[in-house]
């Protein structure tokens, strides 16, 4: 088993791994079914790059609905964290591929994707569970 093997298979662990202790996401789900079916550079990349999409999208959804339960201040101030939000988020996708991309070897492009998609996912969770709760109190 080459390096880029060993390094792909311990990625999917990893990431398999830190699934399992919470409740796994379709879309995570099809990302990893993706990539398993794929274990090529290109063909993981074109699988995360999908559930980056789709966890975009979802965030997008997910940020429409969380302005529903919110008064006038309320969106006004959601409206400005998300703009913070995209700030931070256009710095860690920067950052990431500063970090990753001066490193050798194209395994790196796969950390910068999961890195991409961990940030986003991260935002839709926290979007989330602010829905969870409104919906819990009423």
């Amino acid at each position: 088993m080459n390096s880029f093997s060993v390094a792909s298979v311990g990625l999917l662990l990893a990431s398999s791994l830190a699934m399992a202790e919470e409740k796994v996401d379709p879309i995570d789900l099809e990302c990893s079914e993706c990539q398993v079916a794929n274990p090529t550079t290109m063909g993981m990349l074109e699988c995360q790059s999908k559930a980056y999409e789709a966890w975009d999208a979802r965030l997008n959804k997910v940020y429409q609905r969380v302005r529903g339960h919110l008064d006038p201040e309320g969106k006004k101030d959601l409206q400005a964290a998300q703009r913070d939000w995209l700030k931070f988020r256009d710095g860690e996708f920067k950052w990431t591929q500063s970090a990753y991309g001066k490193m050798e070897g194209s395994i790196y492009s796969l950390y910068i994707a999961q890195a991409k998609l961990d940030v986003v996912r991260s935002r839709v969770r926290l979007l989330q569970s602010f829905i969870d709760a409104a919906e819990e109190s009423h």
